[in-house]
């Protein structure tokens, strides 16, 4: 196995040539990137368990799924208060252990375990550090456990922290965190295919969502117009990006016919430059970067709401 060099991480998680910052380095130098191309037989074998996966029966995104997110997250919340509140409990369950990977158009094994999860914290704080350094409240809709914000508040302990999801729960472990951890954060609650209008945003405010607005499929408008009518300074989604998968490409067929079959987000870059183009918003950036077997959950677009 190859250890990735901190200009290929770079580039996986949409820098580009731009040089990371110290935090990043810092963090790179204390986790394990070490991985290895899978490649001939192995890598048709591989592409035989995603078709199979892609066969069978797999379940639809949806706020009808509402239960299932609530017992999910309390599973969290049970084991971090059986823990005595250990941070690390708050990862989601979804990031599994030795998950191959998707990096830079192929796939990967991994060293570590908890490859995807390294991955997560260096992407995080490079572009947290670049688009948040200057806001004054930050809002993550779709928080779940919070581990998200959490990674924000040891980056900016002076930021007003703010989590919001459907998950009753959710509120719970933010309340638990800012009571154990004396975190600055809050929770609520908000349903993403119908925001309450009586939720208001603090001034110079910046929004971001994670893997949330993957859940609404193509029913993402209200949200959208929500974030719109609120005018944030910054608004980043970190999602799947149907639009952003190459047409004839092996691994990108696999990406759209899972988003597809999972009703996963679908057509919100196509609705945003539509937007930028009626001078409602300005795309700021736009950036595939890596996932899992079945597709690239960490990419995002960065834009902002016109005056």
């Amino acid at each position: 196995m190859k250890s990735l060099t901190v200009k290929e991480i770079a580039q996986i998680i949409g820098a580009g040539d731009k040089e990371l910052p110290e935090m990043c380095l810092r963090t790179i130098e204390t986790l394990d990137f070490r991985v290895e191309r899978i490649e001939g037989e192995d890598e048709e074998r591989q592409f035989q368990e995603v078709e199979s996966v892609l066969g069978s029966d797999l379940i639809v995104a949806g706020s009808h799924r509402k239960v299932q997110w609530e017992d999910g997250w309390g599973e969290n919340l049970k084991e971090f208060v059986e823990s005595g509140y250990a941070l690390s409990t708050l990862v989601p369950k979804f990031i599994r252990p030795y998950r191959p990977m998707r990096l830079s158009g192929g796939y990967y094994r991994v060293a570590d375990p908890y490859f995807e999860m390294n991955m997560v914290t260096v992407f995080r704080e490079r572009l947290f550090t670049e688009w948040f350094s200057d806001v004054d409240h930050i809002y993550e809709f779709g928080c779940g456990t919070g581990h998200n914000l959490i990674a924000i508040a040891g980056m900016f302990p002076e930021k007003n922290l703010h989590g919001l999801d459907f998950a009753e729960v959710s509120e719970r472990i933010i309340d638990a965190t800012r009571a154990h951890h004396k975190i600055n954060i809050d929770g609520g609650l908000i349903d993403l295919t119908q925001p309450d209008e009586s939720i208001k945003l603090e001034p110079n405010s910046a929004v971001f969502t994670i893997g949330a607005l993957e859940q609404l499929g193509t029913g993402f408008e209200p949200f959208l117009e929500f974030i719109l009518r609120a005018k944030p300074a910054l608004c980043i989604n970190v999602e799947t990006l149907y639009e952003l998968y190459d047409n004839g490409d092996r691994y990108d067929d696999v990406a759209r016919r899972y988003l597809d079959k999972r009703g996963y987000l679908n057509g919100l870059v196509n609705r945003l430059q539509e937007l930028e183009r009626q001078n409602r918003i300005e795309i700021l950036d736009t950036q595939r970067t890596f996932g899992s077997l079945f597709h690239e959950g960490y990419s995002y677009v960065v834009w902002r709401a016109r005056s």
